[in-house]
This record gives structure tokens, C-alpha cells and sequence, in this order.
């Protein structure tokens, strides 16, 4: 089981809910600086005064920016695997699913989010301890995704590999949400069509396969 980051322990270790609602006020804060700022040009300080708490409250859950970026990635993961798995019961998961595109693409509507998404997944590249948290989300959010394509599969040849189908799905939203970062006109909602489209095209059923004529004699 892969090691648990340490700027997370608090929030899975059972925290007091007075210490669990501090934790969300600093993210809340951190997130809205980060989106305004940039991850590189906020700092501790700016953090501080968003968020209307001294240094040293701050500094208690979050020592550093690292932190505060790989503590939002967990949260982000974790609420968007429960929405996920909620699916799993859904009496009608195509319905939920396509729902949950129009949820996500939502969001993209907001160009600061965007770029912040961009800022996360370049200091992924760069920085080795948020690198892995961002490599085991993304390994995570596929397999719960994974799972309900297998639901609705039937016997569809795509889904076969509904890992690697998840994982296309998945590029698609961080794809558009990057160049609406880029290109602030971007219309995300032909994206969403066009996802929701690929989703509903990719777990039709596989058509049956004709019998080959008989031979004339």
C-alpha cells in the first residue's frame, strides 16, 4: 500500500471536527490565492491574510505551499472518487455518468480554475513528492471510473480495457481545462457534448457479427 503523504494524515487520522473545519478554511483560502496568485507568486503570508488567521494557526496543519498544493489534490480526489462511487448503486450509472460531465465541465467554466489546474499539474512534473500524489490520484479517480464502465459495458470490444478508456475520458477534461486556461473563449460546453457523446458511443453494445452466407452449390 502506497505511503500516505504527511500533509494528509491529519484529515484521514480521525482530526477533531473543530480541527477538520480549520483545515478546510486554510484549502479554501490557499485555493482562492493560488487561483488569483499563482501557486508560485502566493505566498504563506498572502495564504494567511485570505484565510484571516495568524502565521502560526496556519503553520500548524501546513508548513509549507507543498503541503497546502498536495492537501487540495487529496481532497479533490477523494470528493470526486465519492461522487464516482456513488454510480456504483445508481439505477441508471449511464445517466449519473453522463451527469457527472456536465458537472465537471461546469467547472471549467471558471478560466482561474483552469489555470490553477495547470499549476498543479506542472508542479507535478517538476516537483517529486507532489508528482506522486498526483500520479496516484489520477491512478485512483481511473480505477473508480473503470468500475462503473464495467457496469454499463455489456459486451462492448472498447470497454475490454476500460483502465486505459477511463484514462482517455479523464485526458479529455484536464485537456479542455487547459486550454480554456489558454483560450478563455473556449465554448466548454461543445467539449461536454461531444465527451457525453463518446461516452454513450463507447458502451453501446458491440453489433453482431453476421453469419457469412451459405456457399452456392
Amino acid at each position: 500500500m502506497p505511503e500516505v503523504d504527511e500533509a494528509v494524515k491529519g484529515a484521514a487520522s480521525g482530526d477533531s471536527p473543530v480541527a477538520q473545519e480549520r483545515r478546510a478554511q486554510i484549502l479554501d483560502a490557499a485555493w482562492r490565492t493560488f487561483s488569483r496568485r499563482g501557486f508560485h507568486q502566493a505566498t504563506m503570508q498572502d495564504i494567511c491574510r485570505e484565510a484571516d488567521l495568524s502565521p502560526g494557526s496556519v503553520y500548524r496543519y501546513f508548513p509549507g505551499k507543498d503541503d497546502l498544493i498536495v492537501a487540495l489534490v487529496a481532497r479533490d480526489t477523494a470528493e470526486s472518487i465519492a461522487v464516482i462511487e456513488t454510480l456504483y448503486d445508481h439505477d441508471d450509472p449511464l445517466s449519473g455518468l453522463l451527469e457527472l460531465v456536465n458537472m465537471s465541465f461546469e467547472q471549467l467554466r471558471d478560466v482561474r480554475t483552469c489555470a490553477t489546474n495547470i499549476e498543479i499539474e506542472s508542479e507535478a512534473a517538476r516537483n517529486p513528492r507532489v508528482g506522486a500524489l498526483v500520479r496516484r490520484a489520477d491512478a485512483e479517480l481511473a480505477a473508480a471510473l473503470a468500475g462503473v464502465l464495467r457496469r454499463l459495458g455489456g459486451d462492448s470490444h472498447i470497454l475490454e480495457d476500460a483502465d486505459a478508456v477511463a484514462r482517455v475520458l479523464i485526458a479529455v477534461v484536464i485537456g479542455t481545462s487547459a486550454q480554456k486556461a489558454i483560450s478563455p473563449e473556449l465554448d466548454v460546453d461543445s467539449h461536454a457534448r461531444i465527451l457525453r457523446s463518446l461516452i454513450e458511443l463507447i458502451v453501446r453494445p458491440k453489433a453482431p457479427v453476421a453469419a457469412p452466407p451459405e456457399k452456392l452449390r
